[in-house]
């Protein structure tokens, strides 16, 4: 019997990143990329994710607050995008009635290519996947070493991370 490789390194509720050990999300990452590439994460590659971690931890510590119902909603890590060549947009984010694409970056400058890539992510999953055809599908890039920050450029919500909770708590019930 053959074994179907996941397409994402990790998934469950919001609740469930909180819980889960940040070492063993970490190993599934880093599975992942070895089942998709072939190849060890770089160091710069785990540090992104070990800071993407810590990001979205705190991120949905504060929601929780504001919004315990977000401890329900869905993430998906490193999703590959089917017939896309390895692209995997860092987390998404399956919310009551629309889907969050997040791409952060550890770069503090709003650099074109970021947007861009944050942009594609959302819109070919919002037209080339049947599951999200009629949901709204919002692009987020999460520069890691900005604060302060909240700003839209060409549909793409720039959120830092401080400010990430406050802008999820925004979203409407769907």
């Amino acid at each position: 019997m053959t074994k179907v490789r996941q397409t994402y390194a990790w998934s469950g509720s919001t609740r469930n990143l909180l819980d889960t050990p940040k070492s063993l999300i970490e190993e599934a990452l880093e599975q992942h990329l070895k089942g998709l590439l072939n190849k060890n994460a770089a160091g710069t590659q785990v540090d992104a994710w070990s800071e993407e971690i810590d990001v979205l931890r705190t991120c949905f510590r504060d929601l929780a607050i504001a919004r315990p119902d977000s401890l329900d909603w869905g993430l998906v890590l490193e999703y590959e995008l089917p017939l896309e060549g390895g692209r995997r947009p860092d987390v998404i984010i399956t919310a009551p009635g629309r889907l969050l694409v997040l791409e952060l970056k550890q770069d503090p400058k709003l650099n074109r290519a970021y947007i861009d890539q944050a942009y594609s992510y959302a819109r070919d999953l919002a037209e080339y996947h049947s599951k999200s055809h009629n949901l709204p599908v919002i692009p987020y890039l999460v520069p890691t070493r900005t604060s302060d920050l909240i700003d839209e450029r060409d549909g793409v919500l720039i959120v830092s991370p401080n400010k990430l909770a406050a802008s999820l708590s925004e979203l409407d019930e769907g």
